[in-house]
């Protein structure tokens, strides 16, 4: 009985971790929309956790990270460009978890990179590199990516 309660407050810690980390992104987020020209000299310091955190365990966080690439994607313009680009597929491979709709955060967390990658290439698509950006590794990736190119590039 002990272990149980013991189990589930590491259980409650993590989550309350994860809930935290996905509030300190939407923060940034929300510092990249609303100063994006200032934060762009700081890229080298939050986009590699950025990047990091789209691969993370919790939803919550996965949700958060790709909401900030969907911010830059739209408001961003060149100096964000190379970022992201960079970051479509890593967002590609979020989408792409095996676990992506196991439950409704899961889901949530892959609308919102689903939502990035629209962002940025209605945004920034004429400038992107499809080729060199959009993972090719199976139909499936393509078939997505196909489907959001049809409807954000002109």
């Amino acid at each position: 009985m002990a272990a149980d309660a013991d189990a589930d407050d590491v259980k409650e810690k993590l989550t309350d971790e994860a809930e935290v980390e996905g509030e300190i992104l939407a923060r940034l987020s929300d510092l990249i929309h609303n100063m994006f020209e200032r934060c762009a000299q700081y890229q080298g310091q939050f986009v590699p956790p950025l990047l990091k955190c789209l691969s993370d365990e919790y939803p919550e966080v996965r949700q958060a990270a790709a909401y900030g690439f969907g911010v830059m994607g739209m408001v961003g313009g060149v100096e964000y460009l190379n970022t992201v680009t960079n970051a479509l597929e890593p967002l590609a491979a979020m989408v792409n978890r095996p676990d992506a709709r196991a439950t409704e955060e899961s889901s949530g967390a892959t609308d919102n990179g689903i939502a990035a990658v629209a962002k940025i290439l209605k945004y920034s698509g004429a400038n992107v590199n499809l080729s060199q950006a959009a993972p090719t590794s199976t139909p499936e990736d393509v078939c997505s990516y196909g489907q959001v190119i049809r409807v954000c590039v002109p």
